[in-house]
């Protein structure tokens, strides 16, 4: 499965604009929060965060939030300890804020992020992909492929030549297979013509193939342009042995030399007759027989190759994300409803894979038994796991393909621009540290969260160097693109958290860094103008890379080509309408 991610919804342009228009220099921070790296502040689904605290003279008049919700409990430990313990958290990025108020109605925040599982690592993923095509959508994936392979043998063959086409194809879903017809023409004087029509049996193979055999075959009969030509041709052949046979006997019987040449005549006369006919029976008689012959070896090819890829770039990142398609339970073909199957993504195990695996949060969104397309003219349904996308935006970040973008993005210099028409920060880097996630919510409703965000400033003349970090939480749309098949992330933000971090060996402290100065609210509206500007650098999700198929008999993994798509969010699953071509 193919995802590339640019920045849009991660951008750093809301900050910049915010640095630029509201403050001359990040302000020396006072208190800080202090708490050992990798505490990710959760257990068993519920928030279990500590810190240390200072100045530990002000923790009594702390508030504390949890994700902007009402104030939360804390309790003091120690000689600068803080305690905050909440009852089960969903899945994801949760944001810790501590409050201060001050005099002149400012207000000192400090922010910091808490991830809770369960996670992919833990617990293996379910059914991935849940998917419907219809009678008409195979009809339409098929039909191209078969005649494709249908004339490429008749245009090679001596009997048919160059220019044939097909006068009939024919594919429709019966239950338990296909059933196909397709008469064989062409436009060239001497070439013949056929007609052959049956039945093919297909079912699911093992974990991820496909066996395909006959059923029956209802007719396989040379057209009117074949039989003449087994006519002319038995009549040529068998009208020389008749002349040859005729006179053998007119001899054996003492018959003189007239009579020898009347009957040799006869003879060949009978012979050419006789030929007719015979070429004509046989050429039935072999039709239907090469007909069988050349299905049944066309369909043990086709067994053959036509199978789940073992093999699929799923992000083309370095080192590059892999998988192999299964499937859950057999699919099925029904004269109703067409095609329908449950597909397992089981991405290659490496030991960026587990990194990933560990910071992907597992929903438990199970995909429902397979659905018919909902719009009149969609001929395929796809259900896809909210965990499987989740698991995918995990991979990117590990896997360095989010990096890469932010790196390409030129968004760094902007960002330089605008910090250095009123400051000396200097940017040294862009990175996101943690995945973002989304849960899909019924009627409709993407919910994004996002955390470890960071821009990397340098004050090289006073030797200072801060690291601001953001996290957001907002509503995501997806959007059809102009390229068949790929579907575009639009967002817009409802809260957006950040301040400032120092490491210290295996010590973290989170810093209030400029929200002293700088109204939340403001940045918020800010970020959110830049997400709703830049949805061009927003995620792509690439879904006809991920539904592959082999080409029937050739062993090719193909993407499908996928237009006129309708997305819906409903509850953990992503249900998209499109048509297959």
């Amino acid at each position: 499965m193919r995802l590339s991610i640019a920045l849009g919804m991660l951008s750093f342009v809301g900050v910049a604009a915010l640095a630029a228009a509201s403050v001359r220099s990040i302000p020396v921070p006072t208190v800080a929060v202090e708490r050992p790296i990798g505490a990710l502040g959760s257990e068993g689904g519920q928030l279990r965060w500590r810190a240390r605290y200072s100045p530990a003279a002000e923790r009594e008049r702390l508030v504390a939030r949890l994700d902007r919700g009402s104030a939360q409990s804390l309790v003091l430990e120690g000689d600068d300890g803080l305690a905050l313990t909440s009852g089960p958290l969903a899945p994801g990025v949760h944001f810790v804020e501590l409050l201060l108020e001050r005099r002149g109605l400012r207000t000192t925040r400090i922010t910091d992020e808490v991830q809770v599982g369960p996670w992919q690592a833990e617990e293996a993923r379910g059914c991935d992909l849940a998917l419907t095509l219809t009678p008409r959508g195979l009809h339409d994936l098929l039909v191209p492929v078969i005649e494709a392979k249908l004339l490429a043998g008749a245009r090679d063959n001596a009997y048919f030549g160059a220019t044939s086409y097909l006068a009939r194809k024919e594919l429709e879903v019966v239950d338990g297979g296909l059933r196909f017809a397709v008469v064989l023409d062409t436009n060239e004087e001497g070439k013949g013509d056929l007609a052959v029509a049956g039945v093919v049996d297909v079912r699911g193979d093992g974990d991820a193939g496909v066996v395909a055999s006959l059923r029956s075959l209802e007719h396989a009969l040379p057209g009117p342009k074949l039989e003449a030509l087994a006519r002319a041709e038995g009549g040529r052949r068998l009208g020389g042995v008749g002349a040859v046979v005729g006179g053998g006997l007119v001899a054996a019987t003492g018959g003189g030399a007239l009579l020898g040449v009347v009957a040799a005549a006869g003879g060949g006369f009978l012979g050419a007759k006789l030929g007719e006919e015979v070429g004509e029976r046989t050429a039935r008689r072999e039709v239907r027989r090469e007909a069988r012959e050349q299905i049944e070896r066309a369909l043990a090819v086709t067994t053959a190759a036509l199978r789940l890829p073992d093999d699929v770039v799923v992000l083309p990142t370095d080192p590059a994300l892999r998988a192999e398609l299964r499937w859950c339970d057999a699919p099925t073909l029904e004269a109703a409803t067409g095609l329908r199957a449950r597909v397992r993504v089981e991405l290659r195990a490496d030991a960026v894979g587990e990194q990933a695996a560990a910071r992907a949060v597992l929903l438990r969104t199970a995909v429902p038994a397979p659905r018919m397309p909902t719009r009149p003219d969609a001929n395929l349904h796809v259900d896809v796991s909210g965990d499987l996308l989740n698991r995918l935006l995990a991979e990117w970040v590990v896997r360095g393909g989010l990096q890469a973008s932010l790196d390409t993005s030129g968004l760094a210099s902007e960002v330089q621009g605008a910090l250095g028409e009123r400051t000396r920060w200097q940017v040294r880097a862009l990175g996101v540290e943690l995945p973002p996630m989304v849960q899909l919510h019924a009627g409709g409703g993407i919910e994004a969260r996002m955390g470890g965000v960071t821009l990397e400033l340098e004050d090289a003349e006073r030797g200072r160097a801060r690291t601001v970090v953001l996290g957001a939480t907002g509503a995501l749309a997806l959007v059809p693109e102009p390229e068949p098949g790929r579907l575009r992330l639009g967002g817009v933000l409802d809260t957006v958290y950040f301040g400032c971090r120092e490491r210290d060996g295996a010590v973290e402290r989170r810093l209030p860094c400029f929200s002293s100065a700088v109204d939340p609210e403001v940045l918020g509206e800010l970020l959110d103008a830049q997400v709703q500007a830049r949805s061009d650098r927003l995620p792509v999700l690439d879904l006809g890379a991920v539904l592959r198929i082999e080409a029937l008999g050739d062993g090719e993994v193909q993407a499908l080509e996928l237009a006129g798509m309708w997305v819906t969010a409903e509850d953990g699953i992503l249900a998209i309408d499109a048509q297959v071509r």
